[in-house]
């Protein structure tokens, strides 16, 4: 009877491994069992409840061992009829380890699908967040184009206006003429004529140059972002003296005085065509900022008043490079440092500025030269203007090596 109940459980054991659920399992291994003489129900109890039926009663029960699952196996028995008990009727130690092998392959089964719907939960989540961020991305391009299309829109409309009604009446008057032809063209207005014609057209040209200037400008911001020359050894005090004199032809840069605090001796390795530009454009940003009322200021008192700006810094081991422009000028508004970095961020939009300047150095800064740029404008008492404004090139050490 043991020998043919055995046979019946490893042919069971056979076909489940391969049933792709546990609901199918359990299925499969109750109608099995319930043909079983003397298996009366198959059961899945919570572990305690489980436990709690006793081994040996009128209602015989054959446990499962605990699970992960926090489940058990009970099959139920009929009562084994008064003084039976033959070893060879005994199965009960062979289904026991029959419902451990069931419930383990049932875990088996659970732990399966349970990680295949946590990876497919992922799986969707990572794509949702890839989707939002490619929105973002696309949401941060148009956001970028505004403040570029203002600008672009506010330095050439007037020159293309211009140009327009310029063109406009060279061909009005163009037609005028055509028709005086016919009646008779005196020579008081034929040379009227070539005033105005002179007159429109200088005008259109200068307006061209205008818009042509603002292109360039824009084109000279992307390429000096882009071009980087290679990495070398370089003296940092002969290449921010360099930097200065290419400024020096700037409007109000003569009215400046400009104070270099660098040891003369101090070589670096880095890239100085970035250097250069980090530090031209934190110059540039004090020439047309720093100082706008000191042109107003001679012309009033005669006198030789100058604006001063300091370039100092330094290297060593443990912070690497520190180079700072500071001036005593009209300083910058809290408000205006929190962002000052961002691109569009002007004052001087309606002076041909685009604002792009220090966020092309905060750029250069970060990718280039694995660095940082700071600013900070705070009160200073021993300043004629009662501020100090410094803009700083952060560069560590791994990145001058």
């Amino acid at each position: 009877m043991n020998a043919e109940i055995l046979g019946h459980l490893l042919v069971m054991q056979a076909v489940l491994v391969n049933l792709p659920t546990s609901l199918s399992i359990f299925q499969f291994v109750r109608k099995g069992l319930e043909t079983f003489p003397g298996i009366t129900s198959l059961r899945i109890l919570p572990l305690q409840e489980g436990l709690e039926i006793p081994p040996e009663t009128p209602g015989r029960a054959v446990v499962s061992d605990a699970g992960y699952s926090g489940y058990c196996l009970v099959a139920e028995l009929e009562p084994r009829p008064a003084g039976s008990k033959e070893a060879g009727d005994n199965y009960e130690p062979y289904l026991r380890n029959f419902l451990n092998m069931v419930q383990i392959i049932l875990e088996e089964k659970n732990q399966k699908r349970l990680l295949q719907e946590q990876n497919t939960t992922l799986t969707e989540t990572i794509e949702a967040k890839n989707r939002l961020q490619r929105e973002l991305v696309v949401q941060e391009k148009i956001a970028g184009l505004l403040p570029l299309s203002t600008i672009i829109a506010h330095g050439m409309n007037t020159p293309l206006g211009n140009i327009i009604t310029l063109g406009s009446n060279v061909l009005d008057r163009s037609r005028d003429v055509a028709k005086q032809l016919e009646t008779g063209l005196t020579q008081r207005q034929f040379t009227a004529y070539l005033d105005n014609i002179q007159d429109s057209l200088s005008g259109l040209l200068i307006d061209a140059r205008r818009a042509t200037k603002l292109v360039e400008r824009f084109q000279n911001v992307l390429n000096s972002s882009q071009n980087v020359s290679a990495k070398t050894r370089f003296n940092l005090h002969s290449l921010v003296l360099h930097t200065i004199e290419s400024l020096s032809a700037q409007e109000n840069c003569d009215a400046l005085d400009f104070e270099i605090c660098l040891t003369e001796d101090l070589w670096i390795t880095s890239y100085p065509t970035a250097i250069s530009r980090v530090l031209a454009i934190f110059l540039e940003n004090v020439i047309h900022h720093a100082y706008p009322n000191l042109r107003r200021l001679h012309a009033e008192t005669s006198e030789p008043l100058s604006g001063l700006v300091t370039v100092s810094g330094g290297v060593n081991s443990q912070e690497g490079l520190n180079l700072g422009v500071q001036d005593f000028g009209t300083g910058i508004a809290p408000d205006r440092l929190e962002n000052i970095f961002d691109p569009f961020v002007t004052t001087a939009l309606q002076r041909g500025h685009n604002g792009l300047g220090l966020s092309i150095a905060h750029y250069i800064a970060t990718e280039h030269l694995l660095g940082r740029v700071e600013a900070e404008s705070l009160p200073d008492p021993s300043s004629p203007s009662g501020h100090r404004t410094r803009f700083s090139l952060m560069i560590p050490p791994r990145s001058l090596l």
